[in-house]
């Protein structure tokens, strides 16, 4: 159940970020998730997110 509702964050913060409300978050808390473990989560996920946009913008700036 952890997992699971960690991967729906995960969805969730990476394709439909608008939509992110708070119910998502009691969701995880539900499935078992610290305050501290949601937010190191949500840290993470925004990381490599941002990284993934940096490398798709270096490849378009090489390719131009």
């Amino acid at each position: 159940a952890r997992l699971s509702a960690a991967f729906e964050h995960a969805h969730l913060l990476v394709f439909h970020m608008r939509d992110a409300k708070p119910q998502a978050l009691g969701r995880l808390i539900e499935a078992g998730w610290s305050t501290t473990g949601i937010v190191t989560l949500s840290q993470l996920i925004a990381f490599l997110a941002f990284q993934i946009r940096v490398i798709a913008g270096l490849k378009v700036l090489t390719a131009a």
